[in-house]
């Protein structure tokens, strides 16, 4: 969840997210995504699925809240141009315990994904020592 501090406008960095990525669960790191006809991105898994995604930009005015999944594929641009906003926003993590057995709203989002929800190795972009060997991703190379 974010909460933005100061309004958040399209030059600020917002954040991304592409809508319905979430549906293919985990996925490797860089993720596999191209420009699809429609404006769109397409997603692939990498296990043989593909969809297209629509780029949400998360901007608002002071106070604003947004809450996603989080195998949902986010990430930000650089900044557009200066402004005179500080760009603060805060960061929560939920997660529902280990040792909760009630089924709960997460649980029902988790049944309608197709795809791991958690994995052992997140990445394939770092050298063996834990230098990246890539940088960027197509939401913020466009």
């Amino acid at each position: 969840m974010y909460v933005y501090i100061h309004e958040v406008s399209e030059n600020d960095s917002p954040l991304h997210l592409l809508l319905g990525s979430h549906k293919f669960g985990a996925t490797i790191f860089p993720h596999h995504l191209t420009p699809a006809y429609d404006g769109e991105l397409q997603y692939n898994d990498r296990r043989g699925k593909k969809m297209h995604c629509q780029d949400f930009q998360l901007i608002g005015p002071s106070g604003s809240v947004a809450i996603w999944h989080s195998c949902t594929l986010h990430g930000t641009k650089p900044i557009a141009g200066e402004t005179d906003n500080l760009r603060l926003s805060l960061r929560y993590l939920f997660a529902k315990s280990k040792n909760n057995s009630a089924y709960t709203g997460i649980d029902e989002i988790n049944d309608t994904i197709d795809g791991p929800l958690e994995m052992n190795s997140t990445c394939v972009d770092l050298s063996e020592i834990g230098e990246p060997t890539s940088k960027g991703n197509k939401i913020n190379q466009s």
